[in-house]
């Protein structure tokens, strides 16, 4: 779909040369529950869901650290329904998995 829509160019698949470190580009919808926009519509949707059980809505908040490391975001549109959202891309190298 990528491809179709020009975002990638898709080339014949090389071999890695044994001096190099190999890497991977991955989806990573992690990253998003660090914005402070995803985490008031996890909260949002968090409340509606008990008020509908209902239960009484007590969120608790636990800071935790974590390192998320380098990553690209790319705004793309839902062809199925206009919406516009980011993907999270970053790369990992194998050696790491």
């Amino acid at each position: 779909m990528m491809a179709h829509d020009k975002l990638f160019d898709l080339s014949k698949i090389l071999e890695v040369p044994t001096e190099q470190n190999e890497v991977m580009f991955v989806r990573n919808q992690s990253v998003a529950k660090a914005f402070v926009g995803e985490k008031q519509r996890r909260l949002k949707r968090a409340k509606k869901r008990a008020e509908a059980r209902g239960e009484v809505y007590n969120p608790e908040y636990k800071f935790e650290a974590k390192d998320i490391g380098y990553f690209h975001s790319i705004p793309v549109s839902s062809k199925a329904n206009g919406q516009s959202f980011l993907l999270h891309i970053q790369k990992l190298k194998i050696s790491m998995l």
